[in-house]
């Protein structure tokens, strides 16, 4: 479980990265406003992966019960 969380909360935040990065200043334009680009989504798809990867744990709590429970290895 939290090898798939990790992967999808950074995949997320990437793809949310790489959105807001293309479309420039017309990235942050929430829905409402005539210019946003798709309604809004990639404003609102980038604020939410930033909030899921804290809610589900930091990637590195993420990476270190993986490493405790999956890997077996001991805690530091």
């Amino acid at each position: 479980a939290s090898m798939s969380e990790l992967f999808g909360s950074e995949l997320l935040k990437r793809l949310g990265d790489v959105g807001m990065q293309i479309l420039g200043l017309f990235g942050p334009l929430e829905r409402g406003s005539r210019w946003a680009p798709l309604r809004g989504r990639i404003a609102r798809d980038y604020l939410f992966s930033l909030g899921l990867t804290i809610a589900r744990g930091t990637s590195e709590i993420q990476k270190n019960i993986i490493a405790w429970r999956g890997l077996e290895l001991p805690r530091v």
